[in-house]
């Protein structure tokens, strides 16, 4: 399967998962993202208890459909991240588009469940900041472009250069 540029940089940076967990394989959350954060939680799915929860009812069905466990529901709704078993995840990926509701999601995150490993997706370089002292990770989608596109193009400018 090909993915995406932003859902692989996110995969790239969350791995897998260490292994099961007194039996039973650990808990990952993905919140929001729309196609991404449903191809993220798919990936997840494959080693962790993987769980998504967005708001768009179209990809929460897909997501279900594949088999992931899926939640209806704004990002930003306490009662669903813990719906979502935010309490049990030992990672939750926030991949929500934008910054301000991403702020918001690990606020709550932080406050109401005791996450271990917190990865956000930040679309603008300039908001990066904005996340300082949050304890997160963060992916920033247009390096992920650029990388993605020097990488695919590297064969290219090699054959330019030997040619």
């Amino acid at each position: 399967m090909v993915r995406n540029g932003s859902a692989a940089g996110i995969i790239s940076v969350v791995g897998s998962a260490t292994g099961p967990s007194f039996g039973r394989r650990e808990r990952a959350l993905v919140v929001g993202g729309g196609h991404v954060g449903r191809a993220v939680a798919s990936h997840l799915n494959e080693t962790y208890d993987a769980a998504f929860l967005g708001r768009h009812r179209g990809v929460v069905e897909r997501t279900a459909r594949e088999g992931v466990a899926a939640h209806h529901a704004e990002e930003i709704d306490a009662r669903a991240l813990d719906d979502a078993d935010a309490t049990d995840a030992s990672l939750v990926v926030v991949a929500v588009e934008d910054a301000a509701t991403t702020l918001l999601v690990v606020q709550l995150l932080r406050t109401r469940f005791d996450v271990p490993r917190v990865v956000i997706r930040v679309d603008d370089g300039e908001k990066v900041d904005s996340f300082d002292g949050l304890d997160v990770e963060t992916v920033l989608v247009p390096d992920l472009v650029v990388d993605e596109v020097a990488e695919r193009l590297e064969p290219i400018a090699d054959e330019v250069a030997d040619g």
